[in-house]
């Protein structure tokens, strides 16, 4: 049985952390601003981030710096430097060191305000913290590539896995023993310790085990997204993950016997219908709520990022 799983940078849903927007709206207009930005279609991408600012003045970095981004390559800099103001007080990582991409970077660093934008960085320099841990933190991101290696070449070649998964199994396993020994010493490894990629690494390798392996670290991830430590994301993912595997079905069983999913982020191939589908979606009008509460991506973006039909026609 094959899953597919991206990684983006998410129970009862107020458990967890607070979601990244103020209402749908706002979140559904942030996800066509990346479409259209990450197909370079800037002046449309342009005019959609005005449209959300209009609507709302609250935004995670990640779409303050694609805004950011947007308006350097569309030649206003004044809305630029006032994005990436918001974006500088409310980071936790030092955005003058930001790799900007190339037709961004020397509009912006050659400006005469980047000299205040350095200033407020010196002064945020006290809010930057990095990780606890940093020898765990490299390790994690080398076991990330490990983890990762085979995987992305399978997404390329989805029809030949016989060599890829053999490979894999031993990376895998490999990984999980490390991994382990890693929190008996020091405790599973969250964003404080070993940063966002090595709290991901750490995740990833758990949800590539075994379910019984799966089931035994849920409660201490559960746990560490309450704690904002882990992204909401990563609960979805292995909570799906583990109530797909604890059901057993045929290859060529038909969908209506498949089991179901709470955030729709598991899919499988349909033999009957020759495509990609999402496994079925308790309650499936209310699936793009639960995945806003939790930071996901809209449902219609994440399907044509995995090539997924969806809705099912």
């Amino acid at each position: 049985m094959k899953y597919w799983l991206i990684w983006i940078c998410c129970f009862p849903l107020t458990l967890f952390a607070q979601a990244e927007f103020e209402n749908i709206a706002s979140w559904y207009k942030a996800w066509d601003v990346l479409e259209k930005e990450m197909d370079g279609q800037y002046s449309s991408a342009t005019k959609l981030m005005d449209e959300l600012l209009s609507m709302t003045d609250s935004l995670p970095n990640y779409i303050l710096t694609t805004g950011v981004e947007l308006y350097t390559r569309t030649n206003q800099m004044k809305k630029a430097f006032a994005l990436l103001e918001k974006a500088i007080i409310k980071s936790e990582k030092n955005l003058c060191e930001k790799k900007w991409p190339k037709e961004v970077h020397p509009w912006l660093h050659q400006h005469s305000k980047w000299k205040e934008m350095q200033v407020l960085c010196e002064k945020r320099k006290n809010a930057y913290r990095p990780p606890t841990h940093p020898r765990l933190k490299a390790e994690l991101e080398e076991m990330l590539k490990l983890d990762q290696m085979h995987r992305s070449v399978q997404a390329e070649m989805p029809k030949d896995t016989s060599l890829w998964e053999l490979d894999q199994k031993v990376v895998d396993k490999m990984n999980l023993k490390r991994l382990e020994e890693m929190i008996d010493s020091f405790g599973f490894p969250t964003r404080k310790m070993a940063g966002k990629k090595g709290a991901m690494a750490a995740f990833l390798i758990i949800q590539h085990a075994s379910l019984e392996t799966q089931e035994k670290y849920f409660p201490q991830i559960e746990a560490l997204v309450k704690a904002g430590e882990m992204e909401a994301s990563s609960f979805c993912l292995l909570a799906d993950r583990i109530r797909i595997r604890k059901v057993k079905i045929s290859k060529d069983a038909p969908r209506s016997e498949w089991p179901t999913q709470l955030y729709g982020t598991q899919a499988r191939f349909n033999s009957a219908t020759g495509r990609y589908e999402f496994y079925p979606i308790e309650k499936e009008a209310e699936v793009e709520q639960r995945r806003f509460e939790m930071g996901l991506m809209p449902l219609k973006w994440y399907a044509k990022k995995l090539n997924v039909m969806y809705p099912l026609k």
